[in-house]
């Protein structure tokens, strides 16, 4: 049972069912893109864990169909946040596949997991501390800048800004974007920016039983993503293991008795030449049949272990594999083209990878491909009508395109972006042994 939506529940979805598993479908919405997947055995439009959760409870506890041996695997931090809270209640009827809250709080939360990380000695990025805006505002004088506002826990965050940090340049507007924040109840901490490229982010991904041992393991590395500054990967690959995240990450997990599936990024740092801790997801990511792909099945493992108590499986995989998401990937071909050094050659080259795998196939699942295509034709007819409505002023000067603003702040901080240098790449490979 997937509950969550989007491009994380469709790839989710996709692996289940290639292990010859049922999938039943849980979304929040009528239009889910995932939704229309023809690997669905059953789907339900159920309430939303945020706005309704006792309505989500009921609903799992008492209305839906009872089936044996049913894995509740929630995708998107909402869920997960859910499903964590009301885990005695839900573990009478599923498998559920993510810990009780009392864990899983210490993980989500940014400001608690990095403060455990300092605690044992995993290299993590500077965090403010200050318990006021008046404590800020003499704490600020001595920050090096840029710096980040970044939410303790996403969602509510990223739901108002439709970003995962905000930068500031300076004190000033550190303290204005901080009181904005303030304003809205939001729980944030003042962080240092690691520098680098997005190839310099990493992340380990492992599924741990019940008793912590390592089911199944691998590495991805982070090609590019969007927004280019703090986004989500759009472009990733499989890599070798490497061993300083790999231990560093189940460092953590095990000091908060974490089990189940889990993905620990991380960002080098030329600086120190070290691997410095930026989040641990508890749920399912976008690119899951990208591992699927490099022959670990993560979901499967996940079913395998909470329901068959299987503790052995074919854990080799392939590097190289690449993972890509055309859709927002287009959107950093726009952003990025008329920057200088951009390389096309450079940009394109995933697409030509013998081995990979699209967010979205035809050849794979062809209704949400269709709803994809649907969905983007129209966005740019909307586009085209919003360049052209202003029409003709009478005197026949043509009105401003009514997104020329936002075109030329979105060029502007694409130019603030850092570079896309292959000479990181190297360093990536040379700080991790051979697979």
């Amino acid at each position: 049972m997937v509950l969550g939506t989007g491009i994380v529940a469709l790839g989710t979805i996709r692996c289940y069912a290639q292990a010859g598993l049922r999938v039943v479908h849980l979304t929040t919405k009528k239009d889910d893109i995932a939704a229309c997947s023809r690997y669905i055995a059953h789907k339900y439009v159920v309430p939303s864990p945020d706005t309704d959760p006792a309505g989500l409870l009921r609903l799992l506890t008492e209305e839906l169909p009872v089936w044996p041996d049913a894995v509740l695997d929630p995708v998107n931090d909402p869920g997960v946040v859910f499903v964590s809270q009301h885990c005695d209640a839900l573990s009478a009827r599923y498998h559920v596949t993510v810990p009780p809250w009392d864990i899983v709080h210490g993980i989500i939360d940014k400001r608690l997991l990095y403060q455990r990380a300092y605690q044992l000695g995993i290299p993590a990025p500077r965090i403010s501390n200050h318990e006021s805006t008046e404590d800020l505002a003499w704490i600020a004088r001595q920050l090096v800048y840029p710096c980040i506002i970044k939410p303790t826990q996403t969602p509510d965050f990223f739901a108002i800004y439709n970003k995962k940090a905000l930068v500031a340049d300076d004190a000033e507007s550190l303290l204005a974007q901080y009181r904005d924040v303030e304003v809205r109840h939001l729980d944030v901490m003042v962080s240092e920016i690691i520098p680098g490229p997005e190839e310099n982010l990493v992340a380990y991904i492992c599924h741990l039983d019940d008793h912590q041992a390592v089911l199944a393991e691998l590495c991805v590395q982070k090609i590019r993503q969007h927004p280019a500054d703090f986004g989500y990967g759009v472009v990733k690959r499989t890599i070798p293991m490497i061993a300083e995240a790999r231990e560093a990450a189940l460092c953590l997990l095990r000091a908060h008795a974490y089990t189940g599936f889990s993905t620990t990024e991380f960002k080098w740092d030329d600086r120190d030449s070290k691997y410095k801790l930026i989040e641990i997801n508890t749920r399912q990511v976008s690119y899951a049949h990208l591992f699927a792909s490099a022959t670990i099945n993560f979901p499967e493992i996940m079913y395998r272990d909470k329901v068959e108590k299987r503790k052995e499986f074919d854990t080799d995989y392939r590097s190289g594999v690449y993972w890509i998401n055309p859709v927002d990937d287009l959107y950093e071909y726009r952003r990025r083209r008329r920057l200088p050094g951009f390389s096309a050659s450079k940009f394109i080259r995933p697409y030509f990878a013998k081995n990979k795998v699209f967010a979205l196939s035809p050849l794979d699942d062809l209704r949400p491909f269709i709803k994809w295509i649907a969905r983007l034709g129209s966005m740019i007819l909307k586009k085209l009508h919003a360049a052209g409505a202003g029409g003709l002023f009478a005197d026949g000067r043509r009105t401003q395109p009514a997104d020329k603003r936002d075109h030329r702040e979105l060029t502007t901080k694409s130019q603030a972006a850092p570079r896309h240098s292959s000479a990181h790449a190297p360093r990536i490979e040379k700080n991790r042994p051979a697979s």
